[in-house]
């Protein structure tokens, strides 16, 4: 395992020109406290948790400017999580995931 320090110096070295965000696993965990020791809140922002869904909208959106990005970020985790059945019509981005008229159908 790495220490928080040499996470941070491998970050420094790996940060593009301009603005960046940077994606971690866990809230707390090393790679989030290397990544927070170097953020700004400016330039260099930090959102923990990544997710499949929040990786998406990144990818999707990366010529938006940073505010925009984290935005993106945290809304793809929070409409990404939603269970999936059979049967039901799959949602696009932006919309709920969850079915109100399926509450308690089962």
């Amino acid at each position: 395992t790495e220490s928080v320090d040499q996470v941070q110096s491998r970050l420094k070295h790996s940060l593009a020109p301009g603005e960046n965000l940077i994606l971690t696993d866990a809230h707390g965990a090393t790679p989030c406290n290397a990544a927070c020791q170097i953020a700004d809140g400016v330039r260099i922002r930090v959102v923990a948790g990544v997710s499949v869904p929040m990786l998406w909208r990144c990818l999707g959106y990366a010529h938006e400017n940073l505010q925009h990005l984290v935005v993106r970020a945290l809304d793809g985790g929070r409409n990404g999580v939603c269970e999936s059945r059979p049967g039901r019509p799959s949602h696009s981005l932006g919309e709920p995931c969850h079915d109100q008229d399926a509450v308690g159908d089962q």
